[in-house]
């Protein structure tokens, strides 16, 4: 188990306290996010407990133990826990701008989700819908960029800029982060997060639409070895889904998208689909891919390479590539897949 060390001037001494009714003898676990790594602990004693210490920052860190958990800003001083709400009962105003940041996303997250259920009944056409859904989300994400940029201007001293970071790696494009990175102060430019962040957008704007393609290496279907180059840059389309055995979404997205456009395009030599099992186990990929009757081509056992070199953190991730290697479109989900294959193979687009 890593666990955190090293002090300097910006140190807390701090007190997290709580309860927990019929967990005695359990012991709860204080986490820093940025480096995963245990801080402190303490046992749980006539349902209460209490963590005492000093470290390095006032990080954003996790106070754990079983299932239950709470997220807070590390700060001088007691912080109360509530393990209901997930976050502080009280403490810092770091905590209380943790709080009340917390209910506004969740609120705004709700109107959008509510919105979305409206589209469903008033654009029964699966392309309307997807095409006013993304109208929404366009406008959602500017007013929620628009918030979260003025709480992190005003948080770059504390934890709640950890916070945001972690929204940050999920709402911008390369080019929006390489303009906030440029801002960053040293106590955020330096934490492990923040570096891993900027490796990922990095590899993002590397194989961005119009780049070429990054080779990646496995085994086919019988454990030999397999690279993406032996699919992609011989002259056909060639339409990659990243995925994984576990990933729910990435079989309903293979059953439903991918598998009938393979039985549409299976005898056009225009076209290769293949689907590259990511983060996971081999034996667990071939069982799968037998499980579901997956017919097209196959490359296994590339670890967490396709993430690291194609900058995603989630799955299915699904990109076309065109004849000659070049990356046409990524990102691509449902209706979509299908609209930029058929495009694609438009004889005007040959």
């Amino acid at each position: 188990m890593a666990v955190c060390f090293g002090m300097n001037a910006a140190a807390v001494d701090y007190i997290v306290k709580g309860t927990a009714e019929g967990h005695d003898g359990t012991t709860v676990y204080l986490r820093d996010y940025n480096d995963r790594c245990m801080i402190d602990s303490a046992i749980i004693v006539n349902g209460h407990f209490e963590i005492k210490g000093k470290y390095g920052r006032d990080a954003y860190v996790r106070v754990e133990f079983e299932r239950e958990y709470a997220n807070i800003v590390l700060s001088d001083g007691i912080t109360e826990i509530d393990f209901a709400s997930h976050g502080p009962k009280n403490g810092s105003t770091a905590n209380q701008t943790l709080n009340d940041y917390t209910e506004y996303e969740t609120s705004f997250f709700k109107a959008y989700s509510d919105s979305v259920e409206a589209m469903k009944l008033r654009y029964p056409d699966k392309n309307d819908f997807l095409r006013e859904v993304k109208a929404c989300g366009d406008r959602n994400r500017s007013l929620y960029r628009a918030k979260i940029d003025s709480i992190f201007n005003n948080n770059l001293d504390n934890g709640v800029c950890e916070v945001l970071l972690m929204e940050y790696n999920h709402l911008l494009t390369p080019d929006e982060w390489e303009k906030l990175y440029a801002t960053f102060t040293d106590r955020i430019r330096n934490l492990k997060s923040t570096e891993e962040y900027n490796r990922k957008f990095m590899s993002m704007k590397r194989t961005a639409v119009g780049q070429p393609f990054i080779d990646i290496k496995g085994k086919d279907m019988q454990g030999n070895p397999a690279s993406l180059s032996d699919y992609v840059g011989h002259g056909k389309y060639v339409l990659v889904d990243f995925w994984a055995s576990w990933c729910g979404p990435c079989i309903q997205e293979a059953t439903e998208t991918i598998m009938p456009l393979y039985e549409k395009y299976k005898n056009d030599d225009r076209l290769v689909i293949l689907s590259v099992a990511t983060w996971d186990k081999f034996e667990n990929s071939t069982k799968a891919i037998a499980k579901h009757g997956y017919q097209w081509s196959q490359l296994l056992d590339t670890g967490m390479k396709p993430m690291e070199e194609y900058g995603f953190d989630g799955i299915p991730q699904i990109m076309l590539f065109g004849p000659d290697g070049t990356i046409l479109q990524r990102d691509l989900r449902g209706v979509s897949i299908t609209n930029s294959v058929e495009e694609a193979l438009k004889p005007e687009n040959r």
